[in-house]
């Protein structure tokens, strides 16, 4: 397929950097509406959140995905 694997322990700084990445991604779906970021080397990014509401008695209630597909 043409595809080049290299081992990531190779290289620290380089794993250091990807692993830094990962955790900021999952810190931010953990702790946020968002279930999906795309972004591309540009620094454009979509992000698709969850849309959530209000119940009167405090409960936050899943609507389903927000924005365009």
């Amino acid at each position: 397929m043409g595809l080049k694997i290299e081992v990531l322990e190779k290289d620290e700084t380089f794993q250091d950097l990807v692993l830094t990445i990962h955790q900021c991604y999952m810190h931010t779906l953990a702790n946020t509406p968002a279930f999906k970021i795309i972004e591309n080397q540009d620094g454009k990014a979509i992000v698709r959140q969850q849309q959530l509401a209000l119940m009167p008695n405090g409960i936050q209630m899943s609507l389903g995905p927000s924005g365009p597909p």
